[in-house]
């Protein structure tokens, strides 16, 4: 992925303050109040210890600075045979948190929670799949048999991928780094 992201800062003119690198997101390898902007598009969920993790976003931030987070969570129970397949698939142990649990997560940290957005996954149909599914693996310089099967595949892991999506939804959760207690509001939040 960070070879990838690296292709892409070669062709995009206004990146040159952009460094892609990998690290641990329980230990970053940054100074104290480096950025005015952390931002995680989902990794959070696959981190071990998220406490510790949202601790180490939130020492590199700067005070008044933004810890951006978004994350999927359940809005209803999936079966556990779509989780099991999921995990399977993907060689992870997914954990089918709902929403109250990363609210709660991020109440915990020393942050503000400035803004949050909820709203339910996009569930495409089966045509949609089948058309993606096609493109991608016809962009596979393979031969027919090899594409066939690499469509098969996807097609395959995309359709359980929506069938969970049916159970998600997603949050995006905006808090900032103050460097004193916000008061109590009488008249609002």
């Amino acid at each position: 992925m960070i070879n990838t992201a690296r292709q892409f800062k070669l062709r995009d003119i206004g990146s040159q303050r952009v460094n892609f690198l990998v690290g641990d997101g329980m230990n970053l390898p940054f100074a104290d109040g480096s950025f005015d902007l952390v931002m995680s598009g989902g990794s959070t969920a696959f981190i071990d210890d998220k406490r510790k993790a949202l601790k180490e976003y939130t020492r590199v931030t700067k005070t008044w600075g933004f810890v951006a987070d978004i994350n999927f969570y359940y809005k209803q129970k999936a079966p556990e045979e779509i989780i099991g397949k999921l995990n399977s698939a993907m060689n992870i142990n997914i954990e089918p948190w709902g929403k109250d649990y990363w609210v709660n997560l991020y109440k915990e940290t020393e942050l503000e929670l400035y803004y949050t957005h909820f709203n339910d996954v996009y569930v495409p149909s089966d045509d949609e799949i089948i058309t993606y599914c096609t493109e991608m693996s016809a962009s596979v310089t393979a031969n027919a048999d090899t594409q066939r099967l690499i469509k098969e595949r996807l097609i395959e892991l995309m359709s359980l991928f929506t069938e969970n999506h049916r159970y998600l939804s997603y949050g995006i959760f905006v808090l900032r780094k103050r460097n004193e207690a916000e008061q109590i509001s009488l008249f609002g939040s």
